[in-house]
């Protein structure tokens, strides 16, 4: 493995835990990150909206939500769901 797979990967496994931990700072500091190395990856997109959403950034939980409803090729609920909360919240 190159010395950038192994950042990705640890950053990866850091970003997940820290969500699933509740750390919702560390999660998003850490999607962002990674969506700086993969700016197309509808996954990180999905998880930084949902960080934001649980952190009650509803603009920023809207943007990331809708970038990975770009991105995928098939209907994803999740990010569906998460959009029309935060359009919802935003009064949109």
């Amino acid at each position: 493995m190159s010395a950038d797979s192994d950042k990705h990967e640890e950053l990866h496994k850091r970003a997940y835990a820290a969500i699933d931990s509740g750390d919702l700072l560390s999660a998003s500091n850490d999607f962002e990150s990674l969506l700086q190395m993969e700016p197309n990856d509808r996954f990180y997109h999905y998880m930084l909206g949902l960080a934001r959403k649980y952190s009650l950034d509803w603009r920023a939980s809207l943007a990331h939500n809708l970038r990975a409803i770009e991105l995928d090729t098939e209907f994803g609920e999740a990010e569906h769901w998460n959009a029309a909360i935060a359009a919802t919240a935003l009064g949109d």
